[in-house]
């Protein structure tokens, strides 16, 4: 990875997510991107802090925003989330769960785990992308081969963000995006191959990447992501064994103000038709699990 400043890091990952065609928002307590339609998340993901009465409108009417989603003290509409991290220093095979460390061992004999570039991830990785989407009952990702050339043209381009990918012979089994963000490396996604999972990619790509970075001075923590607000028990479980913590927090969820009337007459009941009638789709799911329903 090409020297980054790391007090410029979170522009870069604004910049990431930008080139790829994300709507992306500055604001006094931090940065906001539209992954889902007009669903906002802060980022950074790991630096808790207040939203300001400011903050809220701007982002509700610049974004424009139905839905805010960030981390930090619970609020109406607030539950409780997670970040997974790893800050062990040390972190070597000891620090894994006996069945990850025997999986990984064997991972890392045989597969070859590389740094990529992105052009190279971007003629084998489309397939490991809609493999894992198929595997997970996600149906397949949106935007196709157009989505995932933006998303590695923006890896190119953006001296923060990386690629790494675990070979069997010259075949890409898996690969995870990373960027590092102040002290903390960032895996942004990670995705495999099911025909090479016996082969075990996934752990000798995540073991070496994380032994790596943590590895570096500059480096305190390893963010593997926000806990889902969809179950996914899989996949917090492969986590929790490979060394990683899932440290709670308090996830606030704000609704702009003209939406609330709507969700109170009848639109809960919608959305939680619309994800039981289109279980893959990513949008009508991941909508119900945030406001599907009434919270305490």
């Amino acid at each position: 990875m090409n020297s980054v400043n790391p007090g410029q890091a979170v522009e870069q990952l604004a910049r990431y997510y930008s080139l790829q065609g994300m709507k992306v928002l500055p604001s006094v307590s931090g940065w906001w991107v539209e992954l889902q339609p007009f669903s906002f998340l802060r980022f950074p993901f790991h630096e808790l802090g207040e939203l300001t009465p400011e903050d809220r409108r701007h982002v509700f009417w610049h974004g424009p925003a139905l839905l805010l989603r960030y981390q930090g003290p619970a609020v109406d509409g607030g539950r409780r989330g997670g970040l997974f991290l790893c800050s062990n220093k040390a972190y070597d095979l000891p620090a894994l769960a006996s069945k990850a460390r025997n999986q990984t061992r064997r991972g890392l004999e045989l597969c070859r785990v590389v740094q990529m570039e992105f052009q190279t991830l971007a003629r084998l990785g489309l397939s490991l992308v809609m493999d894992t989407y198929q595997r997970q009952g996600r149906g397949l990702p949106k935007g196709g081969p157009k989505r995932w050339t933006r998303v590695c043209d923006a890896g190119a381009l953006v001296p923060a963000v990386e690629a790494w990918g675990a070979f069997v012979g010259e075949r890409l089994a898996a690969f995870l995006i990373g960027a590092r963000v102040g002290d903390c490396y960032y895996i942004l996604q990670q995705d495999s191959d099911s025909a090479l999972l016996n082969q075990y990619p996934n752990n000798a790509l995540l073991f070496s990447v994380t032994k790596a970075k943590l590895a570096d001075p500059g480096v305190t923590c390893i963010n593997y992501g926000l806990k889902a607000m969809d179950p996914t028990p899989g996949l917090d479980r492969f986590k929790h064994q490979m060394g990683y913590e899932l440290v709670e927090i308090n996830e606030a969820i704000e609704l702009n103000p003209m939406v609330r009337p709507l969700l109170d007459c009848g639109g809960r009941f919608v959305l939680r038709q619309l994800a039981r009638r289109f279980p893959q789709n990513d949008l009508w799911r991941k909508a119900q699990a945030l406001i599907g329903s009434p919270h305490p």
